[in-house]
């Protein structure tokens, strides 16, 4: 019919321009000449995957960075980002950190330091039996008293204890024992003492001794 004759006139010049830049067919013989001039302006197809390449690397870079949410190396493995692929990723179970190993003369000396600790709770009573709450305070926030969990620590990770069940009583970072127990109860002792509390100081303290007792003689029959 007279429509459909118009139509195909219409739309030929259109498929034939697309024709030619898919390089279909042979656009100098098809085409006129403001039409070849115009498909030499566009853009080659080599060009615009180029483009559309760049235009999607930040996007694989940001989607990486997602698989890897801990920003580490452990036991990540980050998919490939294929077309029609779907990404998996592995994760190990997670490493523990190693704890830093003493020599038996470190475990010694460390156990000594305990002793001493323990010396100074005695001195301490006889403080808060005088009403002396200032020099029991100082005294509680100095060497030995001060750096008892960090001797502790020594203790649990030196050869001077090889027994893992005393390691386990006494306790490590991980586990908590007797050392955790004397930490928390020195830190309620310097609660009260800074207070003026007179009867609470005597009860922590009190109860301070009794697992930092129970440490030596976990020391003592490891032959320290």
């Amino acid at each position: 019919c007279v429509g459909c004759e118009r139509a195909r006139g219409s739309c030929a010049p259109r498929l034939h321009s697309m024709l030619a830049w898919l390089g279909l067919v042979a656009a100098r013989h098809m085409l006129s000449t403001p039409q070849v001039a115009f498909l030499g302006a566009l853009p080659s197809r080599r060009t615009l995957l180029v483009g559309a390449g760049c235009s999607l690397q930040p996007w694989r870079i940001a989607q990486a960075e997602t698989f890897d949410e801990d920003l580490d190396d452990v036991d990540d493995e980050v998919p490939e980002l294929r077309a029609g692929s779907v990404g998996t990723r592995k994760r190990g179970r997670p490493t523990e950190p190693r704890l830093k190993s003493y020599s038996s003369a470190d475990g010694q000396l460390a156990f000594a330091e305990i002793v001493a600790a323990r010396s100074a709770l005695d001195t301490i009573d006889r403080l808060i039996a005088g009403s002396d709450f200032f020099s029991a305070t100082a005294l509680l926030g100095k060497r030995p008293l001060s750096t008892f969990t960090e001797n502790a620590l020594i203790l649990v990770q030196s050869a001077a204890l090889p027994d893992p069940e005393a390691k386990k009583s006494i306790g490590t970072v991980k586990r908590f024992g007797l050392a955790a127990d004397v930490a928390i109860l020195l830190g309620a002792l310097q609660e009260a003492l800074s207070n003026g509390d007179a009867s609470g100081s005597r009860s922590f303290l009190k109860k301070a001794k009794a697992p930092l007792d129970e440490m030596l003689a976990l020391g003592k029959a490891a032959g320290l």
